[in-house]
C-alpha cells in the first residue's frame, strides 16, 4: 500500500501548523480552522492491487499537541446486492459545485407499487466519510432493503475544500433536486416510475 506523500512533509506542516496556531489571536474563531485549512488539508489517495474498490484517507490534526489522526474509507462502486437485491446506481444533482449522490432502490415486488423516499445525510462532521464508502454503502443498502424504501444518499462537500456553509447549500440542492421528481417528469428514472412523494423524509446520522 503506497500513499502519494512523504512523512516528513506530514511532520513539517504539523510544526508550521503549531507554530501558526501560537502566533494567531487566540481569541479569533477562526484561528484554529484557517490553520488546519492552510497547513492541514492532506489528502491521500491510494489502491490496493488486485481490488476494484477506491480507497482515500483524509489527515487531520485535532490539537496542537502534535497528535494527528489519519481518516481512511473504502469507496465502493453502485452494484446490485446478491442477498437483497437492492440495486444502486450514483446521480449528478448538480454539476458547479457538484453534488452528487447515490440512490438505493429495493427489489420491487408490484411494478405498480410506489415506495416511500428518504433523502439520507452521512456522518463524519463536515470533514471525512462519504456516500460511496464502504460503510455507507452498505449501511444504506440494508436500510433500503429493510424500510422497503428508495434512499438517496447524499454526496456533499467536505471541510476544507468546501468550507460550511457548502455542505448545507448541497444538501438543500439535493433536497430541491428530489422534489423536482414529484411529478413524474424528472431526470432521474427511479424516482419517476416508484417514488411516493406523500412519503418524503430527511435523515441522517451525526453531522
Amino acid at each position: 500500500m503506497l500513499f502519494d506523500f512523504e512523512e516528513d512533509e506530514v511532520e513539517s506542516g504539523i510544526g508550521k501548523l503549531q507554530r501558526e496556531t501560537r502566533s494567531r489571536d487566540p481569541k479569533s474563531e477562526t484561528s484554529w480552522s484557517d490553520a488546519v485549512a492552510e497547513n492541514l488539508a492532506v489528502v491521500l489517495r491510494f489502491a490496493i492491487p488486485g481490488r476494484s474498490e477506491s480507497l482515500s484517507s483524509t489527515c487531520r490534526l485535532p490539537s496542537v499537541s502534535g497528535v494527528y489522526v489519519i481518516v481512511v474509507k473504502y469507496l465502493l462502486p453502485p452494484s446490485t446486492d446478491a442477498i437483497t437485491g437492492v440495486q444502486s446506481k450514483d446521480v449528478t444533482i448538480q454539476p458547479e459545485p457538484v453534488v452528487s449522490a447515490r440512490i438505493f432502490l429495493p427489489k420491487i415486488q408490484d411494478p405498480a407499487q410506489k415506495l416511500p423516499v428518504l433523502l439520507y445525510l452521512h456522518d463524519g462532521g463536515f470533514i471525512f466519510e462519504s456516500a460511496f464508502s464502504l460503510i455507507y454503502h452498505n449501511f444504506v443498502g440494508r436500510l433500503a432493503a429493510e424500510a422497503h424504501a428508495i434512499v438517496v444518499s447524499v454526496e456533499y462537500g467536505l471541510f476544507p475544500d468546501h468550507p460550511v456553509p457548502a455542505c448545507y447549500e448541497d444538501s438543500w440542492a439535493a433536497l430541491k433536486w428530489l422534489a423536482s421528481h414529484a411529478s413524474g417528469d424528472g431526470t432521474e428514472s427511479w424516482l419517476n416510475k416508484y417514488a411516493d412523494f406523500d412519503r418524503l423524509f430527511i435523515g441522517g446520522d451525526s453531522g
